[in-house]
């Protein structure tokens, strides 16, 4: 049996990663992530491969994939972009999530990727989802 269309026309929204490629003169993956409604930022810089490292840097990127968004005659308003850290953890990028979303963030995914699988490791998880998001 086939499922029914989703409700959302012409569908739900698509978020893709981009990676910017630190110093390359294309930025193939910036460029693609422009086409769809949304977008994962991702930092490619010689060993470094991650999340952008500031909002400073998240502001770079939004530059290029904003230039390229227009390029393609797209509208700006209602592109997603998506930041991942840590707003309890031992991330220090998430202690500030008003300069990311003055940087162009309009999503933060609370990241749970280094806590281990262990009691203890979801002890930590339930803390974080109690101290809930950070005041506005």
């Amino acid at each position: 049996m086939v499922p029914d269309p989703p409700v959302q026309r012409p569908h739900p929204p698509v978020w893709l990663v981009g990676a910017w490629r630190v110093g390359a003169r294309r930025q193939p993956s910036l460029e693609r992530a422009a086409r769809w409604q949304g977008w994962l930022p991702q930092v490619v810089d010689g060993d470094w491969r991650g999340n952008p490292r500031s909002p400073d840097e998240l502001a770079t990127m939004l530059a290029l994939v904003r230039t390229a968004r227009e390029a393609s005659g797209l509208p700006w308003r209602g592109f997603d972009v998506c930041v991942e850290g840590e707003l309890h953890g031992d991330d220090p990028r998430g202690r500030d999530v008003a300069a990311w979303q003055q940087a162009g963030a309009t999503w933060w995914v609370e990241s749970a990727w280094g806590l281990e699988r262990t009691p203890a490791g979801r002890a930590e998880l339930t803390r974080r989802i109690t101290a809930g998001p950070p005041p506005a």
